[in-house]
């Protein structure tokens, strides 16, 4: 369900480790991170940290 909802913003790819309790969330596109948060706590995590790409 956690993958499901965080797919659901459009343009992102997601990897998560369970067993590390982590997700790493990436997109092409500027996301905003109020979406982000609300799809996180959608599915029942909390949003401990948001890093923006840097090159």
């Amino acid at each position: 369900m956690w993958k499901k909802k965080l797919k659901s913003i459009q343009g992102v790819s997601v990897e998560v480790s369970l067993e590390n309790k982590w997700a790493i969330v990436t997109s092409m596109n500027t996301l905003d991170e109020n979406i982000l948060k609300e799809k996180v706590k959608e599915a029942g995590y909390t949003v401990i940290q948001i890093k923006p790409y840097e090159s």
